[in-house]
């Protein structure tokens, strides 16, 4: 994690207004927040970047969120990765928390969802270093 308890979040969404609400809702914490257009953007930043908490779309053109979740498990497994998607079908959540999401946000959220979530992930990190 870094420095002070700050995440290095990441937000993947073909949407721009999705991005743009995270980036709002997330705008004015201590966090980092980078934003990506795609899944194959986001690869590319976490390739580049070391992140703490990514939100990753579900649904997108290029690579979608369920193989970029797969490709993040196995190069990046300590990053907390958050399903959003406006599918909500209890298989498709409970799959996706099987192949190792953190969490899923249905869309549409809140800024209370989405700073619960990054509560969450903090609280999580912090439980890791202390072990």
């Amino acid at each position: 994690m870094t420095q002070n308890n700050h995440l290095r979040i990441l937000v993947a969404d073909n949407e721009e207004v999705v991005r743009e609400l995270f980036a709002r809702y997330l705008g004015n914490s201590k966090h980092t927040v980078d934003l990506a257009a795609s899944g194959s953007e986001c690869l590319k930043q976490m390739a580049d970047a070391s992140y703490d908490l990514v939100f990753l779309d579900l649904v997108m053109p290029d690579v979608d969120g369920e193989t970029a979740l797969a490709r993040m498990r196995r190069k990046y497994p300590d990053t907390h990765v958050v399903v959003v998607s406006s599918q909500d079908d209890d298989r498709v959540i409970s799959h996706l928390l099987g192949q190792g999401a953190t969490a899923y946000l249905t869309k549409p959220f809140t800024r209370e969802h989405v700073v619960d979530v990054v509560r969450k992930v903090e609280r999580a990190r912090v439980g890791d270093e202390v072990e």
